[in-house]
């Protein structure tokens, strides 16, 4: 249980840097990939 949402985590923070790539914005920020 604990490891599955870790990998979630981690993969949905992969996800929101590769859209803010995506988008050419900055990497890391997450709030910009939310707007």
């Amino acid at each position: 249980g604990l490891f599955a949402r870790i990998i979630g985590k981690i993969s949905a923070l992969t996800i929101l840097q590769y859209v803010n790539f995506i988008n050419d914005k900055p990497i890391g920020r997450i709030k910009y990939a939310l707007n």
